[in-house]
């Protein structure tokens, strides 16, 4: 058997053989053995072209995660603010339950709210005004006010009594921090 070198200009083979061979000006279509062996390329060009694949994120990409950490910001910090409020707030709650407690020690061993030295021995912490109303020796009330100025709100206790019974009815302005 003889082998025949074949010519790219012959049109029956060409026809046969693939694009790639059939058409090498077409870079993108020449094999890969081809790139190396025929196609000249400058280093400094190869080096840029390599630098620009390896650029890392782009500016929307970048903006994107910007805006949704922005957007999850605006949801946590009023969620937050408040929590940090409502925690504040619960010394004027706890400073007016002392002064409840020791009233109701009071009304027990003496039969009404007159222990005003009792009384006026609770001590409310930095940052919040107790102010007590009705502690004499003959009141069955008493109106224990517990107010701050940051945040700003009022916790108030009224007691009335009932055949020897304490009840009381705690009320909260605004409602938000006692909730």
């Amino acid at each position: 058997m003889i082998f025949l070198p074949i010519s790219l200009n012959d049109t029956k083979v060409a026809d046969k053989r693939p694009a790639s061979v059939a058409n090498p000006k077409r870079s993108d279509k020449i094999p890969t053995w081809m790139h190396s062996t025929c196609a000249y390329q400058e280093p400094w060009k190869k080096r840029i072209f390599d630098i620009k694949r390896q650029s890392g994120f782009t500016l929307i990409e970048l903006m994107i995660v910007v805006a949704i950490v922005a957007i999850l910001a605006a949801i946590a910090l009023p969620a937050y603010q408040n929590y940090t409020n409502k925690a504040r707030f619960t010394q004027a709650i706890s400073s007016a339950g002392g002064i409840k407690t020791e009233a109701e020690v009071c009304f027990q061993t003496t039969g009404a709210f007159g222990c005003p030295a009792l009384l006026a021995s609770a001590a409310a912490p930095t940052g919040v005004a107790l102010t007590i109303t009705g502690a004499s020796s003959s009141a069955t009330s008493l109106t224990i006010q517990s107010s701050m100025t940051n945040p700003s709100g009022a916790y108030q206790l009224v007691a009335a009594t009932s055949g020897g019974a304490v009840t009381w009815t705690a009320t909260c302005s605004p409602t938000t921090l006692c909730n």
